[in-house]
């Protein structure tokens, strides 16, 4: 399974329209990803990259997992 690289989303929640009535939320629309990488070592490249041009570490994250091998399966 991939991995994705985020930005922190610092949008402010949007609310929902239902029924014609906006009902206010804490849903923040996600942001589409940096890059979409295979393995979790190559996101951790990915970040790695993004702080060293000076992205604060707390404003980037990955999202996924990795496929199990088999030696994964049988230990």
């Amino acid at each position: 399974m991939p991995y994705r690289v985020h930005l922190r989303n610092r949008a402010a929640p949007q609310p929902i329209e239902i029924a014609g009535v906006l009902i206010e939320t804490r849903i923040v629309p996600e942001l589409p990803p940096l890059e979409t990488v295979e393995t979790l070592e190559d996101a951790n490249g990915v970040m790695r990259r993004l702080m060293a041009e000076g992205t604060p570490a707390g404003d980037v994250y990955a999202v996924g997992w990795d496929t199990p091998t088999v030696e994964q399966l049988d230990a």
